[in-house]
């Protein structure tokens, strides 16, 4: 009988250990089973399907074909609310629409399911709707419904699934509470020519969350010029939507003239910093970046611009002034101001080294040559020939001999001086550098419970990781945002998958001893 249980025991281990070992190959989710396409892939570049053909169904516009006319500047207002029903068999991965002006929000319905979901939140000119991440699979059908009142568009972009092409601009919302820079450019272009390099080199190389303001978006000369601003901010890598100021655009040569024809159009001086003071203190930046005082070439709005902003910088930490958005968002003392040209404490940026960040190009080259030619209306100017140079090409920022790139001054710091003079972020820390150290120290402070917790008898050799964490040790206890890491998910895992193989053996040798006593007391009963 004992030879016979041993040989029954061997067998029913060899099948637990079996089944333990596919177990533990096998997927395991904490998060339960996923729902009907939730876990929907994108593999590929998407294709364009064919406006045309797609929209099946559209109410509150008599003509479509400014949908896909390739006019990415001029479009069409429906009457009233409007609808467009597109479908197409193959699932549709995504949209894109261009609008002649901000609507707000609007709704997509997954004709597919029935499920209606908001979109349009962020107010984007460009808003790009991935359908596969909002319903979780590519419907073969959807109904865009603008709800609120009459919608203009330029051009709309309808895709399969996939990755959506590069010329689809995905924008992130403004950097609410957490910029690391504000660029405060006047005009749409202003951010690629006086400031060249900036955005390539902060936004794009180095990631930094910079947030463009500008004071104007032309609309009282041109509706044109906000697509070629958006356009040339992509082009560089600044993902962040700038803001758009709605003060009118134009040209006198003095600082008083301006204030002049503003008082005209019923804006003080007060006006203008209290909208400054509200970007301040709405996206809290570390680095303030403003135009030359004197104007640079003599713009009477540039000027006016750099005076507004150094007035709001010491009106945003003060609560009595411009109260409402000292209610809204708080007040915020802005720890570093640079001032295009100001000859106080001036540094010099380098935009002429190659970065392989910007795909071997200099940031000053990715402004002269991806984002200043997105500005179309304003290539006819000199200001052409100021970046591009006349007769002679301009290669590098340095060879900019006026209003250069390249200078700026330290017009205000709460953080000491600079001392290597080449960096707007001497002697700061950014947003997403303090909040990894702040996940280091979360990750301290969870090694050192873990190690509190610890019964006191523990082995010497288990407890000294917990004592002296390592960098790697503390990379993986959690993630950039605080999550648990893949690793420690792995882990866990593998003990689930432990637990269920010592379980499964005991189970296994149980019905293996119980199946050979009742076989025994079988054959006993039998010789009986």
């Amino acid at each position: 009988m004992i030879r016979r249980f041993f040989i029954a025991l061997s067998s029913a281990a060899l099948v637990a250990l079996c089944v333990s070992v596919l177990f533990a190959f096998l997927p395991v989710s904490c998060e339960g089973t996923p729902e009907v396409g939730e876990n929907v892939k994108k593999t590929g570049t998407a294709s364009e399907i064919s406006v045309s053909d797609a929209v099946t169904d559209a109410s509150g516009f008599d003509d479509l074909s400014f949908l896909c006319d390739g006019d990415l500047l001029t479009g069409y207002s429906s009457e009233g609310s409007a609808c467009l029903t597109v479908e197409y068999s193959g699932g549709i991965g995504s949209l894109y629409f261009i609008y002649y002006s901000e609507y707000g929000v609007y709704t997509v319905t997954d004709n597919d399911t029935g499920i209606t979901k908001s979109v349009g939140q962020g107010s984007f000119l460009h808003d790009f709707i991935d359908l596969a991440d909002l319903f979780g699979h590519a419907p073969s059908s959807v109904t865009v419904s603008w709800d609120s009142g009459a919608v203009a568009i330029n051009e709309m972009y309808i895709f399969t699934l996939g990755d959506a092409p590069d010329y689809v601009q995905q924008w992130e919302l403004p950097a609410e509470g957490g910029a690391d820079m504000i660029l405060f450019s006047t005009h749409g272009d202003d951010e690629q020519l006086f400031f060249a390099g900036i955005l390539p080199y902060y936004a794009n190389a180095l990631g930094y969350r910079v947030q463009v303001v500008y004071l104007t978006n032309h609309r009282n000369n041109s509706d044109s010029r906000v697509h070629e601003m958006l356009n040339g901010l992509w082009a560089v890598g600044c993902t962040i939507y700038p803001v758009f100021g709605s003060f009118s655009d134009f040209l006198y040569d003095s600082i008083e003239k301006t204030y002049s024809v503003f008082e005209t159009q019923g804006v003080s001086r007060d006006d203008i910093i209290e909208f400054c003071v509200e970007q301040i203190r709405r996206f809290k930046p570390l680095v303030i970046v403003a135009h030359d005082f004197d104007g640079e070439y003599g713009h009477g709005q540039h000027m006016v611009y750099a005076d507004c902003v150094a007035a709001a910088l010491e009106a945003s930490n003060d609560a009595s002034y411009f109260p409402d958005s000292a209610d809204e968002y708080g007040v915020w003392d802005v720890p570093k101001a640079y001032f295009h040209l100001y000859e106080e404490n001036q540094i010099v940026m380098d935009w002429d080294t190659p970065m392989e960040e910007l795909g071997g190009m200099t940031p000053f080259e990715v402004t002269q040559k991806l984002g200043f030619p997105c500005h179309v209306s304003q290539q006819w100017t000199w200001f052409n020939g100021w970046i591009n140079g006349k007769g002679t090409a301009i290669t590098k920022a340095s060879e900019i001999e006026y209003y250069s790139p390249c200078l700026y001054g330290l017009y205000r710091s709460t953080v000491g001086p600079d001392v290597e003079k080449n960096d707007f972020f001497e002697n700061l820390i950014t947003y997403g550098e303090a909040e990894a150290a702040q996940n280091r120290q979360n990750s301290h402070r969870i090694l050192e419970n873990k190690r509190l917790e610890m019964p006191a008898d523990a082995s010497s050799g288990s407890n000294e990781s917990l004592i002296s964490p390592t960098e790697t040790d503390i990379q993986t206890e959690t993630t950039p945002l605080g999550g648990v890491s893949d690793e420690n998910e792995d882990d866990g895992i593998g003990r689930i998958a432990a637990l269920f193989a010592v379980g499964t053996v005991i189970i296994s040798v149980t019905a293996a001893a119980l199946c050979l006593i009742s076989r025994e007391r079988r054959q006993q009963r039998t010789k009986k």
